[in-house]
């Protein structure tokens, strides 16, 4: 199993607006939501021993979180 994602930094970073630091508006909440309720949902994966479900969903954690941070205009 790999590490332990932080809900702490990923929630951060979702509340943040492009890296400004700036809050953002309501996609940011959105973001948000559905990170937390993705680590959620990994977690409790990771727990009945489904590490094909796990990974899927880190993936997805991933997938969101590289989202936040890229350039859309580039």
């Amino acid at each position: 199993m790999g590490p332990r994602l932080s809900e702490d930094d990923l929630s951060e970073s979702a509340a943040r607006d492009d890296g400004t630091g700036a809050p953002d508006s309501g996609d940011a909440r959105r973001r948000l939501a559905l990170t937390r309720m993705l680590i959620w949902a990994e977690r409790e994966a990771a727990s009945m021993e489904r590490p094909d479900v796990s990974d899927a969903l880190k993936q997805a954690i991933v997938v969101l979180h590289s989202d936040l941070h890229s350039d859309p205009d580039g």
